[in-house]
């Protein structure tokens, strides 16, 4: 079986479980087989890149799965409420991958703040 197919089980039986425990435990190792837990990273990759979508689209999923999705979310943002300095960062990287010309027009050149705008002002100010 390809690490595709692995994947597509493992993932389908995380959205489809009802709860934690030895039942899903039994299910996965079913799934994962003759390949045993020591897999290769790129098995690995292909489950979270398969459960990342999964999750994304809104995929059907099971109470217990859409419990531990809530729980993560709810976790994520009191994370981004309690380091929103972090957040801010992670925003700006975003902004500097996908729309560079944004931190542009707020402030930001190549080689960090531009002189004379609002952003450099703010530098060094706690």
């Amino acid at each position: 079986m390809s690490d595709e197919d692995i994947a597509e089980q493992f993932v389908t039986a995380l959205l489809g479980a009802e709860k934690r425990g030895k039942e899903l435990d039994q299910k996965l190792d079913d799934v994962v087989g003759a390949t045993g837990w020591n897999w290769e990273e790129r098995l690995g990759k292909v489950i979270l890149a398969k459960l990342e979508r999964a999750i994304a689209i809104g995929a059907q999923m099971s109470s217990a799965m859409k419990d531990a999705v809530e729980k993560c979310v709810a976790a994520a943002e009191e994370f981004a409420r309690e380091h929103p300095v972090y957040t801010t960062i992670i925003a700006i990287g975003v902004l500097a991958v996908l729309s560079p010309w944004v931190l542009e027009a707020v402030g930001f050149g190549e080689l960090g703040p531009i002189e004379g705008t609002h952003i450099s002002s703010d530098q060094g100010k706690e």
